[in-house]
């Protein structure tokens, strides 16, 4: 067996008769340590079966335990699930209620993932990181010339104060 599989085409069976190869192909099929896989291309492959055996699950639980094994950690979605087992969604739906009921299955809800390191998780440490000193908004005030003339600390102060009180930033807890 290859890593793709056996394709009947050539390979370590071709010079075996047919009909031994047939038999012993049945015999694993239908001791289920072999599988048929459909290919991308459309194309039927033997494959080792490395899957868990379900015990008293139908041929459907255990065509969609298989697929959803398969997809390793990164999961899988419904479609795929649909396209690779060639259930309706009806039936899809009622194997996935049957196995998640059995626990062998959970279902897990798509979300985008922000890294951790990218947004701080404590809220007191954000707010300690963006609040700044009068002194050095006047500083970035004159380092960046946003102003054509040249202004005081007290000035950036009195400008402050007016957006405190409109509401757009607040005061630190320090008071300075």
């Amino acid at each position: 067996m290859y890593g793709s599989g056996y394709s009947g085409q050539g390979g370590m069976l071709a010079s075996a008769p047919t009909i031994k190869t047939e038999n012993a192909i049945n015999n694993l099929l239908v001791s289920k340590k072999l599988v048929i896989a459909k290919t991308s291309g459309g194309t039927l492959r033997l494959k080792v079966n490395t899957n868990t055996q379900l015990s008293g699950a139908t041929e459907e639980e255990q065509a969609i335990f298989t697929l959803i094994e398969d997809s390793k950690r990164k999961g899988i979605w419904i479609r795929e699930l649909r396209d690779g087992s060639g259930l309706s969604q009806i039936q899809l739906r009622k194997v996935l209620k049957s196995l998640e009921q059995k626990k062998l299955i959970k279902n897990i809800k798509s979300r985008r993932k922000q890294a951790i390191d990218s947004h701080p998780d404590d809220i007191s440490m954000q707010k300690e990181l963006s609040c700044v000193r009068s002194q050095e908004v006047a500083d970035f005030i004159m380092e960046k010339r946003v102003l054509n003339v040249s202004i005081t600390v007290e000035d950036v102060e009195r400008i402050l104060e007016v957006a405190i009180l409109d509401g757009a930033i607040e005061r630190r807890p320090d008071g300075k």
